[in-house]
């Protein structure tokens, strides 16, 4: 019995600090996407590379607001088809929704499901299309 008392003693502070990084950063995202609906306005980006790392896709984009350049990074099913034909899709402009309180909180519109996603009305934009 004392050793399941030493062994809980001993884990129980990793535990902790597991579990409250993991609520953190859920926290963190939560607030992100909430201070995002809240305060979006639009400007439009334009896909430049992409990158990935670990067997993930990231397609990575730029953009403008108020003459300083910010830049984005996108991750979605869509990204497997897009960086197939990057030279054709580097010539199109798309949506980004962003903070008005925090330029580099934003969110490339890309498809019909990122627009359903943020609660931003569809109102025939160019996005890519089947994702």
């Amino acid at each position: 019995m004392k050793d399941n008392k030493n062994n809980l003693q001993k884990h129980l502070p990793k535990f902790l600090i597991i579990t409250a990084l993991i609520g953190g950063s859920i926290y963190y995202g939560y607030y992100k996407k909430t201070k995002l609906v809240t305060n979006w306005s639009y400007t439009k980006g334009q896909i430049h590379s992409y990158t990935t790392t670990k067997n993930v896709w990231y397609l990575d984009f730029t953009y403008d607001i108020k003459g300083q350049k910010y830049e984005g990074r996108y991750s979605g099913r869509a990204v497997a088809e897009v960086r197939k034909d990057m030279e054709f899709i580097k010539k199109y402009k798309f949506n980004v929704l962003y903070d008005s309180t925090d330029y580099y909180n934003s969110v490339l519109l890309l498809t019909k499901k990122d627009y359903e996603k943020y609660l931003i009305p569809y109102t025939n934009q160019f996005v890519i299309e089947n994702y």
